[in-house]
């Protein structure tokens, strides 16, 4: 890897580490949503599959927190200025990025079921 795909690398794991912390954000107003239909119903099911959409957005919280927690160690690591890129720091960087596209992929389903079934529940 040249010095310009290792740039290339480093802007777009940060990007990716600003799209975890909105995402993070936007999970925990989806949280507070659900916990709101919780309080205005006490219908045992419509609580029940409540919860349900809380424990997914849940997940994928830790999820997210945990490969933000990955990428931030690997930058913190990572010497500034780095022009000479191990193999292991190649792979590092290709693992971080598919593990965050794989979870962007499941955030968006997570995020139309709960979506979905907000609309469904509001008053």
């Amino acid at each position: 890897m040249d010095k310009q795909e290792g740039a290339d690398y480093g802007h777009l794991l940060n990007e990716l580490i600003r799209s975890a912390e909105r995402a993070q954000s936007e999970i925990s107003r989806m949280q507070q949503a659900l916990l709101q239909v919780i309080h205005r119903n006490s219908i045992v099911d419509i609580a029940a599959s409540t919860d349900v959409h809380l424990q997914m957005l849940e997940r994928m919280y830790k999820r997210y927190a945990d490969s933000l927690d990955q990428a931030d160690s690997f930058l913190q690591t990572r010497p500034p200025g780095d022009q000479h890129q191990s193999l292991s720091t190649d792979s590092t960087i290709l693992r971080l990025l598919e593990s965050f596209r794989l979870l962007e992929k499941e955030y968006a389903d997570t995020r139309f079921f709960c979506t979905l079934f907000l609309s469904q529940h509001r008053v």
